[in-house]
């Protein structure tokens, strides 16, 4: 049963990553949307979109995880806390790229980082604090970038 529900997830996956990147179809998808699915981020800020729900457990970035994270960055935001993301990192037990947390690596939360950006989660001085040259890795710098068809890979 486990199996299946992959197969299904990597089949959902797949169509809305196509929908997304077909120039064709009418653009009913945000880039929020598509990116979550792309990276594995559960879309916990897209509860009006409904093929995710049956998917949750799928997601390399679970529905806890992102809501955790999120609760974190609000209470730093709500309390003028400006955090850089080695501070995150750090705050989530992660020591460089090649090492993880307990739930997250640096990749994971750089991914969900950048869906709550899609999102407009917090504002920009926030993100931009976050993500300056020496308060960040370089692999992170997408973080506050918009998503687009071009990023999308079939592999």
């Amino acid at each position: 049963m486990k199996e299946i529900k992959k197969m299904l997830f990597t089949t959902q996956r797949f169509q809305i990553l196509a929908h997304f990147t077909n120039s064709a179809a009418e653009k009913n998808l945000s880039a929020a949307y598509a990116y979550a699915w792309d990276r594995s981020v559960y879309p916990l800020l897209d509860e009006v979109a409904p093929w995710h729900k049956s998917f949750a457990e799928q997601f390399d970035v679970q529905q806890e995880d992102i809501k955790e994270l999120m609760e974190y960055l609000q209470e730093c935001f709500d309390k003028e806390i400006s955090i850089t993301f080695y501070e995150l990192e750090e705050h989530y037990g992660i020591q460089g790229v090649s090492r993880s947390g307990e739930k997250w690596d640096r990749f994971s939360l750089a991914h969900a980082c950048r869906y709550l950006f899609m999102h407009d989660k917090y504002d920009k001085d926030f993100w931009n604090n976050m993500m300056q040259d020496s308060k960040s890795p370089a692999e992170t710098k997408c973080v506050i970038r918009n998503f687009t068809e071009e990023e999308v890979h079939f592999e």
